[in-house]
This record gives C-alpha cells, sequence and structure tokens, in this order.
C-alpha cells in the first residue's frame, strides 16, 4: 500500500513537471511572436487587430490540441 501511494505521489509529481514544462514553453513561444511580429498596438486598426487575434487563437487552440 505504501509503495502505491509512493508511484501515486511520483506521478503527481510528473504530471506538475509537464505542467511546468508547457507553461514555459508557452511563454517562450509567446515572448518570440511577439518579438517576431514587431507590432506596436497605434500602428493597427480594429480589423487588423481583430484578425491578428482569432489567428492566435486558432494557433494556440491548435497547439494544444496535438
Amino acid at each position: 500500500m505504501n509503495d502505491i501511494k509512493k508511484k501515486l505521489a511520483r506521478m503527481e509529481q510528473l504530471k506538475q513537471q509537464i505542467r511546468d514544462s508547457q507553461e514555459a514553453l508557452d511563454h517562450y513561444f509567446g515572448k518570440q511572436l511577439i518579438s517576431k511580429l514587431n507590432l506596436k498596438y497605434e500602428d493597427l486598426n480594429k480589423e487588423a487587430l481583430d484578425q491578428i487575434v482569432l489567428t492566435l487563437t486558432t494557433l494556440y487552440e491548435d497547439y494544444h490540441d496535438h
């Protein structure tokens, strides 16, 4: 029984490490994307900004679905 508890605790630890790694990757990719786009809010009209947000949302959802 004690062995099972240890294994479950280890599994939870590994799951947390995976979540932390995913958050770090998301943060990294977000920073890279902003850097690559090199966009300033003042340069965008509402339609262009809405299109960028829609595109980024779609990419984000596709990334997390795979």
